[in-house]
């Protein structure tokens, strides 16, 4: 209609002192709308750079400028979120609705924007005849839920891990569009598509007549400082902090693993009728046992890994799959231990996710320290040429995921390897302080958290280390 074409037109020319000269203006990302793609940016008035801009300005309080993520222009690569705080330089404009907002977001000198997480995997089969894990390296999300980083541990065969791998994180996105796509219900649809692709697969294995199952440990990042790590198993996700000095980094553990000699562990499969005990000094777990009074040595008498009395002995007591240990009552569970993570950019630099043949070997700081050596340019800068490509360079994101199973299997592991590096890209390598155009950390922790909306979860330390899940 002309009327709205005429209001269009009036719409522009409100901003045409802006547009016209192609002036730059400067300020600081505020309120993040993760649901609508999108934020404000809190304008300078003189157009400098928006350093003056305070932590209620930051957290959305004074308005600003709406932009759209499709406006930012970024790196190539990684994951491309804009953070609270950081300071931008934008164009007033109008998005195709008529609407007044932010165009051509970049930094503050017009460069692109660094991409917030970057990542890097390594996956060898290490000294089994087989490789049976599988990982995902930042797949993106439908619904803007995020990206999704996860490690697969399969056992007695590939098949589960296949299927998690290609379809887990479609199970979690079906259930957070099920919810209604609101950001608060993430956790709770986490947990129905582990469970939801439980369900489906076990449905397979009964029609094929097949026993394996898989661990899933993975990452699902809302924003570069929100992240919710879901775990099944004995994968273990620890992230690595610098320390106040910035010469050192520390091991902070996220996850706790699921084995079946862990109290709250063996308390809930021995309520569902299994059986836990320690073999050979491993804690395992399998259907109760027909006759109780058999005592030790009859209990011995059934225990063949190879499937005497057709029994399954399992050395984690949550898993995907697994047939024989979820009827009739699942003595192994398919719901995961969920994990809200606010990331602090002041000190958190990156997230290593790594299955248990990396931890039957090496511990958390161990693991934290080869990544940081590799990151840190304490070791060779070049990165050599992949075997698949001889021309792109690996990144030192995969050649820290690298160095992690390598020193896994110098020291002795006999299982799969599998290790994911997710690098928080704020935080620089070389003077391992904080990049520039990124504010103080302490500011964009303090504007992270909407109103109602701080992390609960993740006060204080659980089992073993590591964070309270939710």
């Amino acid at each position: 209609d002309l009327d709205d074409l005429d209001d269009l037109d009036d719409l522009d020319d409100e901003h045409d002192d802006l547009d016209d000269d192609g002036e730059r203006r400067r300020g600081v990302v505020g309120r993040i709308a993760p649901n609508r793609r999108g934020g404000y940016i809190v304008e300078d008035d003189d157009g400098s750079a928006g350093t003056s801009a305070t932590a209620a300005e930051c957290s959305g309080e004074g308005g600003g400028v709406w932009f759209h993520m499709h406006d930012v222009i970024f790196e190539r690569g990684g994951f491309e979120w804009v953070c609270r705080g950081l300071e931008v330089s934008f164009r007033h404009g109008v998005d195709a609705n008529g609407c007044a907002c932010a165009l051509d977001v970049r930094a503050v000198n017009g460069s692109p924007l660094p991409t917030n997480i970057v990542s890097g995997a390594a996956s060898w089969t290490g000294r089994k005849p087989t490789q049976e894990d599988r990982y995902v390296n930042g797949h993106s999300m439908p619904h803007a839920l995020g990206r999704w980083f996860a490690v697969i541990d399969g056992h007695g065969g590939p098949a589960c891990a296949d299927f998690a791998a290609a379809r887990l994180h479609g199970h979690v996105a079906a259930a957070y569009q099920a919810s209604g796509a609101k950001g608060e219900l993430v956790a709770s649809a986490l947990t129905s598509g582990f469970l939801k692709a439980d369900a489906v697969y076990l449905q397979q294995a009964t029609r094929r007549g097949a026993q394996d199952g898989a661990t899933a440990l993975a990452a699902l990042v809302r924003s570069p400082i929100e992240m919710y790590v879901a775990n099944l198993g004995d994968s273990r996700a620890v992230m690595g902090q610098v320390t106040r000095g910035r010469t050192q980094v520390a091991a902070r553990c996220i996850t706790t693993d699921h084995k079946p000699g862990l109290a709250r562990e063996r308390e809930r499969a021995e309520y569902a009728g299994g059986l836990v005990a320690s073999i050979a000094g491993i804690w395992r777990v399998t259907t109760a046992v027909s006759a109780p009074s058999a005592g030790r040595a009859g209990l011995l008498s059934m225990m063949s890994f190879g499937g005497v009395r057709d029994r399954v002995w399992l050395a984690v007591s949550r898993a995907l799959g697994d047939l024989p240990l979820k009827e009739p009552k699942p003595v192994v569970s398919a719901e995961p231990e969920i994990h809200k993570v606010d990331v602090d950019p002041s000190k958190d630099a990156f997230l290593v996710l790594a299955c248990d043949g990396v931890w039957d070997v090496l511990d958390n700081e161990q693991v934290v320290q080869i990544v940081a050596r590799r990151l840190f340019g304490s070791v060779d800068d070049v990165a050599p040429a992949s075997e698949a490509n001889a021309s792109a360079p690996k990144s030192m994101e995969e050649l820290a995921a690298e160095d992690v199973v390598r020193t896994s299997y110098q020291e002795g592991s006999g299982d799969n390897l599998t290790c994911v590096v997710m690098r928080f890209a704020w935080f620089d390598s070389k003077t391992w302080t904080m990049r520039d155009g990124y504010a103080d950390g302490a500011t964009v922790a303090a504007a992270a958290a909407d109103a109602g909306n701080a992390d609960a979860g993740n006060a204080g330390a659980a089992e073993d280390g590591a964070s309270k899940p939710i």
